[in-house]
């Protein structure tokens, strides 16, 4: 067993308090990871107060009106599948007494008082999911199918590279926990029409040039449409599966800021993102952009990047 798993514990029955943080711009990982933690904590420790803070994915603020400084001076904050300290979604980190990092992403920031990191693991779910299984902890069906969507996702339905024979197990226990697969899949993958519309509508504005594809979002593109956050950039799937393509971008204005998201099929990626103060996978990365002349240079390293690398 890994030690780190037993240490998690540890400091988890330690502590009345625990605040658990996401990255800002949460997807269905971090939801998944922060809120399946929550669950199983709730679950199988006794006298625990549990906080998830931050966003929803929806971009909503979570509201916990109780969580005061008093709290916070005898919290322990766990981070979940966030790799860099500046992209936690939490302003206190002077405030709490210990943090523990949970995390899956290579090349990440050294934070934290503890550690459970593991590079092998498709998404930070997996992490908290074998972590659970390993220690016997209880998996009720609330919990399972939130760490379930996390890995789902992050391995693109199991497709991804870094989906290993460990997810596939992880994957078949969370099912046994009752969780209800139909549900899971048309919560994430059935949309509306006003959603396709729109996916179809930013495609058209694609554009494609050396092996490289990229959308670019304005503010005013979608400011009378009434969408969340999630579904604003949900036209990045639309360029990723063309056979031509090696690297795939969407390029995002929001609220005076460009957000970036990476794709790509074999060459990695996450320098650059990182070049640009973000980060992620090797094949799946993002970082935020002070304004469009430097996503121009963004696509040109993508560029030279793609001309030097032979795969």
């Amino acid at each position: 067993m890994n030690p780190k798993y037993k240490i998690l514990f540890d400091k988890i029955k330690e502590y009345e308090a625990i605040v658990i943080a996401k990255h800002v711009n949460p997807d269905f990982d971090a939801i998944g990871s922060a809120y399946g933690l929550k669950i199983l904590i709730d679950e199988n420790f006794k006298n625990k107060k549990v906080y998830v803070v931050g966003s929803n994915i929806d971009d909503s603020k979570i509201l916990n009106p109780d969580l005061t400084d008093e709290v916070f001076s005898k919290a322990l904050l766990i981070t979940c599948d966030t790799a860099n300290l500046e992209r936690v979604d939490f302003d206190n980190f002077d405030k709490v007494k210990e943090v523990f990092k949970i995390d899956h992403h290579v090349d990440g920031e050294n934070f934290g008082n503890y550690k459970l990191v593991d590079v092998n693991a498709i998404a930070c779910c997996q992490v908290i999911a074998h972590w659970a299984m390993t220690l016997n902890l209880k998996i009720s069906k609330g919990a399972a199918t939130h760490l379930y969507k996390g890995i789902v996702t992050d391995s693109n339905r199991f497709m991804y590279k870094n989906t290993s024979a460990q997810t596939f197990l992880v994957a078949a226990e969370l099912m046994n926990c009752g969780i209800d697969l139909n549900e899971i899949y048309d919560s994430l993958y059935i949309r509306k029409l006003k959603i396709q519309k729109w996916i179809n509508n930013c495609f058209q504005k694609a554009v494609f040039d050396s092996e490289i594809a990229h959308i670019k979002i304005y503010e005013k593109d979608y400011q009378n449409l009434n969408l969340t956050l999630d579904e604003i950039k949900s036209p990045l799937g639309s360029i990723c599966g063309i056979e031509e393509i090696k690297v795939s971008i969407l390029a995002t204005e929001i609220d005076g800021v460009v957000k970036v998201s990476l794709r790509s099929k074999k060459i990695p990626i996450n320098e650059i993102a990182k070049n640009h103060g973000g980060g992620g996978h090797h094949l799946a990365a993002a970082c935020k952009l002070s304004n469009w002349k430097e996503f121009e240079t963004l696509l040109l390293e993508v560029k030279e990047l793609i001309a030097r690398t032979n795969l």
